[in-house]
């Protein structure tokens, strides 16, 4: 493979770097989502483009409730405690108010979802359900 690079890299004049990206941009336009097991039939740039954000916890919020087929096994956990966190968030605010950023949440508290996920995939969702109150509590959307 390194040879081909090196290749394809002399005969366009261009640095290994540069022809690596131009490939792999060229295989994300080419190919396009399964329309039934991955929910549409963008090509993989375009869900790039749709998924895109400096914030990697904001992009994987994204890709997690938009794009879920494409998780890997290791992210699928960690969504898993991110939906139970939203939905200790929503269940705690239902009658108190709706106008707080959940992407601003998740990504606030990512690394502590993230510490609620086992090495085995498992979820603890007491904790998650503590850390949903925890956190509204010093957002101050709940009382003390």
């Amino acid at each position: 493979m390194r040879r081909g690079l090196e290749l394809a890299a002399a005969a366009g004049r261009r640095t290994l770097s540069t022809t690596i990206e131009l490939a792999i941009e060229q295989y994300l336009r080419a190919h396009r989502l399964d329309p039934i097991s991955q929910g549409g039939s963008l090509s993989l740039w375009e869900v790039l483009a749709e998924l895109w954000d400096p914030d990697e916890h904001t992009y994987f919020l994204k890709k997690a409730t938009r794009y879920p087929g494409l998780l890997t096994p290791e992210e699928t956990p960690l969504a898993n405690a991110t939906y139970y966190f939203l939905n200790q968030i929503d269940l705690i605010l239902k009658n108190e108010r709706g106008d707080y950023n959940t992407q601003h949440l998740v990504s606030g508290c990512h690394k502590e979802i993230e510490a609620c996920v086992g090495n085995d995939g498992s979820v603890d969702h007491q904790a998650l359900t503590e850390l949903a109150l925890s956190t509204l509590k010093i957002l101050r959307l709940l009382p003390e």
